[in-house]
């Protein structure tokens, strides 16, 4: 359960940061100014200044974000708000492009990982050497019963146990 608690926010963790990665390019290829690329939400544990950018690794993990100059006002060159509005609307749509475009790979990559398979199948891992069933060869990895349940194969193992007991005179019983 606490796996896949993990697994589900490695997960979302991953499509925000896809997702914010698609804001951030698609500001910068418009000519925004970011001011921040933060993965997580503060306070901040780590950060690194690249040219006007600010890279911060912060405490929460879940989420992230792409803080843009004049974002909310102002119309100063390379401001978000200075932009044409269909430049603004990339900037706004590409972070759900890049859900889009990323989901694909995902799945696939889930669909290879694939989930285990419980099944009421008996299937024959191994032979211990020098077994009756070593005896008889081949078993090991070939052989799958399918019409058979482990109850069944249980009764028949006593079975087989109690008449080789009642030959060799040790029948025990009672």
């Amino acid at each position: 359960m606490l796996i896949t608690i993990l697994a589900f926010l490695f997960v979302l963790s991953l499509l925000i940061l896809v997702h914010e990665v698609g804001h951030f390019v698609a500001a910068r290829r418009v000519g925004i100014r970011v001011v921040e690329f933060g993965i997580g939400w503060p306070p901040r544990l780590v950060s690194r200044r690249v040219g006007d950018t600010l890279y911060s690794l912060n405490l929460l993990p879940l989420g992230g974000f792409v803080r843009m100059f004049g974002e909310f006002g102002g119309a100063e060159p390379g401001s978000f708000m200075s932009k044409r509005p269909v430049e603004r609307a990339v900037v706004i749509l590409a972070g759900v492009a890049m859900n889009i475009l990323v989901a694909p790979l995902l799945f696939a990559i889930a669909f290879m990982w694939g989930v285990p398979e419980y099944t009421d199948r008996i299937f024959v891992q191994e032979v211990v050497p020098e077994s009756p069933a070593a005896a008889v060869g081949g078993l090991a990895g070939a052989v799958s019963y399918t019409h058979l349940t482990l109850p069944t194969i249980l009764r028949g193992l006593i079975s087989v146990v109690a008449v080789s007991l009642k030959k060799k005179g040790g029948g025990g019983g009672g």
